[in-house]
């Protein structure tokens, strides 16, 4: 899990504006995980969060509620 500074909306700032922020911090938040702290305060141009797959939105909400296939893995606590 990671955290990053706390964000407020300024007083006159958009939504779009501040979402604009959240997702900029949310991606450096990701470049870290991936590549350090140093890298995700020095790469402003890689700051991308992760997106879906590049449709409508109506497509990308279906695609996220399908059920996901069953594990091929049975992982079991205790042992018989």
């Amino acid at each position: 899990m990671r955290y990053g500074r706390p964000l407020t909306p300024e007083p006159d700032e958009s939504t779009g504006t501040f979402n604009g922020r959240l997702e900029d911090e949310v991606g450096r938040l990701w470049v870290e995980h991936d590549e350090g702290w140093w890298a995700s305060m020095h790469s402003p141009g890689r700051r991308r969060a992760p997106r879906g797959p590049d449709a409508s939105e109506w497509r990308r909400k279906w695609e996220s509620t399908s059920p996901t296939p069953p594990s091929s893995r049975h992982h079991r606590i205790w042992r018989r």
